[in-house]
């Protein structure tokens, strides 16, 4: 059973998920090394872990302004639970934001341990349609440490800056 006092914080400050270059206050759209935009957060409701994944992965939180009203080279990935309920708003946020173009991956965090009941892995794909997703896994240590550093996230992270880069490139 995972205690608190096994967790580990991630290190203070943003790294790029591309080439590992710690960026900077003035590196706010894109890496100044690598050339590859910033992702940022965006909650598509409250408590959908956007915060969580930002102080797991380094990527800004698009609560924080002015990361939110950036619009050239940054990577908007719209974060949402998959409770019924954070699908919703996901659908919605996605439909307001799909004639703009402004959200490049949906990031869906797990509202509860185990395999994802199957209508609302059906519900997922309607939802997400031609938006890239991507199932973040569950993180036990997360309930009493968010963002800690853990083996599940570390495994799972090289593979969603995969999924990124091979959006972005």
């Amino acid at each position: 059973m995972f205690s608190p006092r096994d967790a580990v914080m991630p290190q203070a400050g943003f790294v790029c998920y591309r080439c590992g270059h710690k960026l900077s206050p003035a590196e706010r759209a894109f890496c100044g090394e690598c050339a590859s935009p910033i992702p940022v957060l965006i909650p598509a409701h409250s408590g959908c872990g956007a915060s969580t994944l930002a102080a797991a992965t380094g990527f800004r939180d698009g609560n924080e302004s002015p990361y939110a009203s950036d619009h050239e080279r940054v990577l908007r990935l719209l974060v949402a639970r998959t409770h019924h309920a954070g699908l919703e708003a996901a659908r919605r946020e996605l439909a307001r934001r799909r004639s703009s173009g402004h959200v490049a991956r949906l990031l869906l965090v797990p509202d509860a341990p185990g395999k994802l009941p199957k209508p609302l892995a059906d519900e997922v794909l309607v939802i997400a349609g031609p938006t890239p997703s991507s199932r973040i896994p569950w993180v036990e240590a997360w309930r009493w440490a968010p963002g800690a550093a853990t083996e599940t996230f570390t495994k799972f992270f090289p593979t969603l800056a995969a999924q990124l880069t091979a959006g972005h490139s």
